[in-house]
Parts: structure tokens; sequence; C-alpha cells
């Protein structure tokens, strides 16, 4: 509405502002075994409000209670054993019965309405076994199982830890892992510490399906004790589908010219449990090289590309991380043709630039220097992630995208800063691109006039 200052449009949005959830957490595992002589030590120190940095102060109070096949807990006298305030929880040895399997529950709560909860089984031996657990830094769970949950790619640190000083550890999964090298699976299935890392084309675990993780501690005696940990593969999304069009075209298709067109890549159709989802856009380079742009919650994103044979790639990522499988889309960027000319080839001659910014429109303006850009930066996706190379970045790529965005309202400053930048960077620009560097000078001269 900027040709008439009377026409007005107004919209407004509701939106809500929720608390992130609570994560209860007991340190040792699911299931854990101690000696009927040993103290029994309970801890839920790390215990997250995840709204806040693990780091400060989390502010939540800790109830544990126990049950024992359906009933409250008793100890060795038949009295009940109270419920216990704080975040660990201790019983002096002697307490428990031998062979017996006690679930304990622990409850986090913050304010009046904020809970959650976390269970772990411990069962009691006669035989002075070590007490093992499992530390871990998994921060999700699924919402009805309580069940921790991971991304099949994510890297997954598991320790060990015994209260006898000289123990031997072993490590085993069950159902085994899809994968298993030393680049997956590190310092192998012994040690104090398991190392779980998937990667593209070596996938670790399958989607959906929960993993018992379990740790056997053996001593000098030869006594062992066992902890275990289940873990649930989180699901990425699903479903959907991805497309690139030539943007405002009435049926979907590619086809298009460097500099006028503007292709729109689209993600649509995905379900996910664990929402928002994020779309995440990019270009796959000669190299098998993808130069990802930042994650965006709107499934589309637009382009101006160079002419040639151009790889658009999209992923859609859930909540929690995990991605959906790479769509591709390769096609072919016909060269510009308007006015009968190649405006790059034409823009190397300075005594045509005056004549061409002169029938130029806005649009095709800034078309015009995007693309100029593009041609001799490497790495470039569109002005807001143009790079001049891996290890030479300037700031003169995003002052030139701010002069852009705002209707290219160039001024001879920033005309300066671009020359020193580019004789600064000669050595780094690419050989074939530096007339249409010269031409770039020459235009924002021309516009900034």
């Amino acid at each position: 509405f900027d040709f008439d200052a009377s026409y007005r449009s107004r919209t407004s949005v509701s939106f809500y502002v929720g608390h992130a959830s609570l994560l209860a957490i007991i340190d040792g595992g699911d299931e854990f075994q101690i000696a009927e002589t040993a103290e029994l030590a309970l801890s839920g120190v790390d215990s997250r409000d995840l709204s806040l940095s693990a780091s400060v102060d989390q502010g939540l109070t800790y109830e544990w209670t126990c049950l024992y096949e359906n009933d409250p807990c008793r100890d060795v006298n038949q009295v009940l054993i109270p419920v216990q305030l704080g975040s660990m929880l201790t019983l002096a040895s002697g307490n428990l019965f031998a062979s017996a399997r006690y679930l304990w529950t622990l409850v986090v709560k913050k304010g009046p309405n904020r809970r959650a909860s976390r269970r772990a089984g411990v069962t009691c031996f006669g035989e002075s076994i070590p007490t093992i657990g499992i530390r871990h830094k998994v921060d999700e769970v699924d919402s009805v199982s309580g069940i921790l949950r991971v991304n099949g790619l994510k890297r997954l640190t598991l320790k060990a830890r015994s209260d006898v000083r000289d123990t031997d550890f072993f490590w085993s999964i069950d159902p085994p892992l899809l994968a298993n090298s030393t680049t997956t699976v590190k310092k192998g299935y012994t040690g104090k510490d398991l190392v779980l890392k998937g990667q593209r084309g070596e996938e670790l675990f399958i989607p959906g399906f929960v993993y018992t993780i379990t740790l056997v501690g053996r001593v000098d005696s030869g006594l062992e004790g066992t902890a275990s940990l289940q873990v649930e593969v989180n699901v990425p999304p699903e479903g959907g589908r991805c497309q690139v069009c030539l943007d405002g075209a009435d049926d979907c298709d590619a086809e298009g010219e460097a500099l006028d067109s503007t292709f729109a890549i689209s993600c649509s159709n995905w379900a996910d449990a664990d929402q928002p989802m994020r779309y995440r856009f990019g270009m796959r380079h000669k190299k098998n090289k993808i130069d990802w742009m930042d994650a965006l919650d709107l499934p589309i994103r637009h382009f101006r590309l160079q002419s040639g044979i151009v790889v658009l790639v999209a992923e859609v990522i859930d909540a929690l991380g995990a991605a959906s499988v790479i769509f591709e889309k390769e096609f072919t960027v016909a060269k510009y043709t308007k006015k009968g000319r190649n405006l790059l080839q034409a823009s190397t001659e300075t005594e045509h630039v005056d004549a061409h910014f002169a029938t130029m429109d806005l649009d095709l303006k800034r078309a015009f220097i995007e693309a100029v850009f593009a041609g001799i930066l490497t790495g470039a996706l569109e002005l807001e992630t143009l790079q001049i190379d891996d290890t030479a970045r300037y700031s003169y790529t995003k002052r030139a995208l701010d002069l852009v965005n705002n209707g290219l309202a160039l001024v001879a400053e920033t005309v300066g800063q671009f020359e020193e930048a580019a004789v600064s960077t000669g050595a780094v620009m690419l050989t074939p691109c530096r007339a249409e560097g010269e031409a770039v000078i020459a235009a924002l001269n021309v516009m900034s006039a």
C-alpha cells in the first residue's frame, strides 16, 4: 500500500505461553541390585525443569514412595517405610528382605500444577554383591510410558559406577544394534563408558523400538551386580512430501531462468507426535556437501538461483531433533534471456551498466545483485548465507543484504567498503568471476548515485 497511505490492514494473533516439562531422573537406572547389608541410596538430584539451564537451581520439590507387590513397603520388622522428602533417599542396611524387589517412585513438583515422576526397581540380595549404576544425560521421556527417549543419530554416552573400587564392567544391548563398528560403539562393550553414535548411512537403532541396556559389574570375588536402563528411539517426521516449484506457477514446474525466476521449495503433510516441527532447506554441491540454512518454523523457502544444474534439499525436524529422510530435487536453471542478452555478460562491459539499470524495476535490480553475488562467492545459496571461503568470511556480505532488503538504499560509504573488501579478498575470489566482481562495484556506484 505504499502508493496510497489511506489503505490500512489489521490482523490479530492469539497464542499461549506455557511451561516446559519437568523431568524426573533417578540416578542409577531403571533396575538395579543391592546387597542386603548395603545402605540403599537413591538420588533424584539430576531431575530438571526443562525451561531452565541445568546449572541453576531447579526449584523442585521431591517425594519418594515405595511399593512391594502393589502394597506399601514394610521393613523387616513389618513397619511401613514412610514417604521421604528431598532429592536424596536413604535407607539403612538391614531394612529390606533378601530376594525381594521393591519399586520406588520419585515425584518432582513445581508450583500447583507441574509434576513428573520416575520409577526404579531395586532387588535386594543376601550376598555382598557390588551396587552398580548407569549415569546418563538423556533429557527427554515418553509422556505415556515414562521411558527415556533418544534420537537414532544422536550421540548417547552412558557411564558406569560401582560402590566397589576395582570393578570390571560389561555392557549389553537388547535387541542388538543394526551396526557395530569402531565409529559407532567407541571403546567397545567393556569399560566404564559406553558411547553410541549413529551416522548417516549407518543407523544404529530402529525408530520406535525400545532398547534395554544392561550393565554388569564384577568384583574380584566373582560376585556380580547389575543395572539396566531402557531407552525408546524417537520416530522422525514421516508421511509427508516436499517439492520445488516455480513461484506463482499454476502447476508445480521447477523450470525457470536465472535472475528472473523465484523458486519455492516447500514441505507439506508431515506428521510427528513431537511438535512443533521445523523445516531446514539447503543446496547440495558437486562434492556431495550440503550447505544447510537455519531451520525455520515455516515449511517454505524462496530462492533465486544461478543458471546450471541445481540440487535443492529439505528435511523436517521434530521438537526432539529427529530428522526425516532428506528430500532432493535436481533441475536445470536456464540462463537469463530477457532483452536478448545475458545480464552477467552485459554487466561486465562498463558502458552497458547505466543502460541496464535505467530499464530495470526494483525487483529486477534486486535479482541482478543477488545473482552477481551468487556468481562470485563460493558456497552461496542466497545473500544471508554468502561466504567468500570456508576460512574467510567478510562482514560486507551481511551489510549488502541489509542494503538490498532496505530497498537497495545504497550509499557511497558502503560502496567504498565493498571495494576495499573486494581488493582484500581478491586472492580467494574465483579467477573467472573477478570481472563480475568489478561489475558489481560499478553497479553499486550507479545505483547509489
